[in-house]
Protein backbone atom coordinates (compact mmCIF):
# COMPACT_ATOMS: atom_id res chain seq x y z
CA UNK A 1 0.00 0.00 0.00
CA UNK A 2 1.25 3.14 -1.13
CA UNK A 3 -0.62 6.67 0.68
CA UNK A 4 0.13 9.84 -0.86
CA UNK A 5 -1.87 13.65 -0.72
CA UNK A 6 -1.99 15.65 -3.25
CA UNK A 7 -0.26 18.83 -3.79
CA UNK A 8 -3.68 20.71 -3.98
CA UNK A 9 -5.53 22.36 -1.01
CA UNK A 10 -7.98 24.78 -2.72
CA UNK A 11 -5.72 27.59 -1.65
CA UNK A 12 -6.00 28.91 -5.35
CA UNK A 13 -8.90 28.59 -7.75
CA UNK A 14 -7.32 25.81 -9.95
CA UNK A 15 -7.55 23.61 -6.84
CA UNK A 16 -10.80 24.57 -6.12
CA UNK A 17 -12.79 21.70 -4.12
CA UNK A 18 -15.62 21.29 -6.45
CA UNK A 19 -12.31 20.81 -9.11
CA UNK A 20 -11.31 18.03 -6.88
CA UNK A 21 -14.61 16.74 -6.35
CA UNK A 22 -15.16 16.37 -10.26
CA UNK A 23 -12.44 14.76 -10.17
CA UNK A 24 -12.92 12.14 -7.83
CA UNK A 25 -16.30 11.38 -9.07
CA UNK A 26 -15.50 11.53 -12.59
CA UNK A 27 -16.88 8.57 -14.85
CA UNK A 28 -14.29 9.99 -17.62
CA UNK A 29 -11.22 12.37 -16.59
CA UNK A 30 -8.16 14.13 -18.71
CA UNK A 31 -4.93 12.53 -18.14
CA UNK A 32 -1.75 14.29 -19.72
CA UNK A 33 1.07 11.68 -20.85
CA UNK A 34 3.89 13.08 -22.17
CA UNK A 35 2.78 16.37 -23.51
CA UNK A 36 -0.54 15.34 -24.75
CA UNK A 37 -3.81 15.09 -22.97
CA UNK A 38 -5.93 12.01 -23.05
CA UNK A 39 -9.63 11.49 -21.72
CA UNK A 40 -9.36 7.70 -19.38
CA UNK A 41 -12.63 6.84 -18.86
CA UNK A 42 -12.84 4.79 -15.16
CA UNK A 43 -14.64 1.26 -15.33
CA UNK A 44 -15.73 0.60 -13.19
CA UNK A 45 -16.68 3.55 -12.40
CA UNK A 46 -16.19 5.60 -8.97
CA UNK A 47 -18.00 4.37 -6.20
CA UNK A 48 -18.86 6.32 -3.15
CA UNK A 49 -17.69 4.77 0.50
CA UNK A 50 -18.73 7.04 2.87
CA UNK A 51 -20.02 10.63 2.99
CA UNK A 52 -21.35 12.83 0.48
CA UNK A 53 -18.57 14.99 -1.45
CA UNK A 54 -20.94 18.05 -2.04
CA UNK A 55 -21.76 18.44 1.71
CA UNK A 56 -18.05 18.40 1.91
CA UNK A 57 -17.47 21.04 -1.50
CA UNK A 58 -20.20 23.25 0.01
CA UNK A 59 -18.66 22.65 4.10
CA UNK A 60 -15.30 23.65 2.86
CA UNK A 61 -16.17 26.71 0.05
CA UNK A 62 -17.63 28.23 3.16
CA UNK A 63 -14.24 28.03 5.48
CA UNK A 64 -12.46 31.78 5.67
CA UNK A 65 -8.89 30.61 5.52
CA UNK A 66 -6.46 28.53 3.49
CA UNK A 67 -5.29 26.03 3.05
CA UNK A 68 -9.17 24.42 2.73
CA UNK A 69 -8.94 20.41 2.21
CA UNK A 70 -6.71 17.78 1.41
CA UNK A 71 -6.88 14.83 -0.77
CA UNK A 72 -5.19 11.34 -0.05
CA UNK A 73 -5.05 8.36 -1.89
CA UNK A 74 -4.12 4.95 -0.24
CA UNK A 75 -3.28 2.44 -3.42
CA UNK A 76 -3.07 -1.23 -3.22
CA UNK A 77 -0.74 -3.63 -5.15
CA UNK A 78 -2.68 -6.42 -7.14
CA UNK A 79 -1.28 -8.81 -5.20
CA UNK A 80 -2.54 -6.97 -1.67
CA UNK A 81 -6.02 -6.79 -2.63
CA UNK A 82 -8.07 -8.31 -5.90
CA UNK A 83 -9.73 -4.80 -7.65
CA UNK A 84 -12.41 -7.38 -9.33
CA UNK A 85 -12.64 -8.51 -6.04
CA UNK A 86 -13.68 -5.72 -4.44
CA UNK A 87 -15.88 -4.13 -7.00
CA UNK A 88 -17.96 -7.40 -6.78
CA UNK A 89 -18.40 -6.78 -3.28
CA UNK A 90 -15.66 -8.71 -1.36
CA UNK A 91 -13.20 -7.06 0.97
CA UNK A 92 -16.04 -4.13 2.22
CA UNK A 93 -15.06 -5.22 6.03
CA UNK A 94 -11.55 -4.74 5.78
CA UNK A 95 -11.93 -1.27 3.65
CA UNK A 96 -14.20 0.06 6.51
CA UNK A 97 -11.80 -1.02 9.15
CA UNK A 98 -9.15 0.95 7.46
CA UNK A 99 -11.35 3.95 6.76
CA UNK A 100 -12.19 4.38 10.31
CA UNK A 101 -8.91 4.02 11.32
CA UNK A 102 -7.54 6.79 9.08
CA UNK A 103 -9.86 9.12 10.03
CA UNK A 104 -9.56 8.31 14.21
CA UNK A 105 -5.75 8.65 14.23
CA UNK A 106 -6.24 11.89 11.82
CA UNK A 107 -9.27 13.42 13.44
CA UNK A 108 -7.71 11.81 17.54
CA UNK A 109 -9.31 13.61 20.42
CA UNK A 110 -12.45 15.16 18.17
CA UNK A 111 -15.64 12.68 18.74
CA UNK A 112 -16.90 11.24 15.65
CA UNK A 113 -19.66 13.90 15.64
CA UNK A 114 -17.54 16.57 15.83
CA UNK A 115 -15.37 16.07 13.13
CA UNK A 116 -15.89 17.93 9.58
CA UNK A 117 -17.74 16.31 6.86
CA UNK A 118 -15.55 13.79 4.80
CA UNK A 119 -16.03 11.90 1.42
CA UNK A 120 -14.10 8.68 0.65
CA UNK A 121 -14.30 6.60 -2.63
CA UNK A 122 -12.54 4.40 -4.43
CA UNK A 123 -11.06 4.08 -8.16
CA UNK A 124 -10.64 0.39 -9.50
CA UNK A 125 -10.49 0.71 -12.69
CA UNK A 126 -6.85 0.68 -12.73
CA UNK A 127 -6.58 -2.67 -11.75
CA UNK A 128 -5.61 -1.75 -8.31
CA UNK A 129 -7.69 -0.62 -5.42
CA UNK A 130 -7.47 3.08 -4.84
CA UNK A 131 -9.68 4.67 -1.44
CA UNK A 132 -9.88 8.10 -2.28
CA UNK A 133 -10.09 10.51 1.04
CA UNK A 134 -11.41 14.87 0.73
CA UNK A 135 -12.05 16.39 3.88
CA UNK A 136 -10.71 19.46 5.60
CA UNK A 137 -7.25 19.17 6.38
CA UNK A 138 -6.76 17.93 9.55
CA UNK A 139 -5.10 20.85 12.50
CA UNK A 140 -4.14 20.58 15.74
CA UNK A 141 -5.64 22.66 18.08
CA UNK A 142 -2.85 24.66 18.18
CA UNK A 143 -3.82 26.04 14.58
CA UNK A 144 -0.69 24.50 12.97
CA UNK A 145 -1.14 21.03 10.94
CA UNK A 146 -0.89 18.12 12.98
CA UNK A 147 2.34 16.11 11.99
CA UNK A 148 1.15 13.23 14.01
CA UNK A 149 -2.60 12.61 11.41
CA UNK A 150 -2.30 10.75 7.99
CA UNK A 151 -4.31 13.35 6.78
CA UNK A 152 -2.40 16.26 8.19
CA UNK A 153 -1.12 19.16 5.94
CA UNK A 154 1.68 22.35 7.40
CA UNK A 155 0.09 25.31 7.87
CA UNK A 156 -2.00 27.39 9.80
CA UNK A 157 -5.66 27.47 10.26
CA UNK A 158 -8.20 27.66 12.57
CA UNK A 159 -9.92 24.37 13.32
CA UNK A 160 -13.82 26.16 14.02
CA UNK A 161 -15.23 22.73 13.63
CA UNK A 162 -15.17 21.96 16.71
CA UNK A 163 -16.39 25.15 18.47
CA UNK A 164 -20.50 23.30 17.81
CA UNK A 165 -19.52 20.48 19.92
CA UNK A 166 -18.67 22.67 23.02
Amino acid sequence: MIITASKYSGACEKSSPAKAIRYLLGTTVTKTIGQRDHDVVRDPVPETLFGDAQTVGTFLTSLPFKPKYLSMTASFAADEVDARAFSAGGWRREAGHFIATILDASYAGIPGPCRPPTFVNTHVNTGRLEINFFCRAPSSMGGHGSKASPLSRRGKSTPRFVSHCK
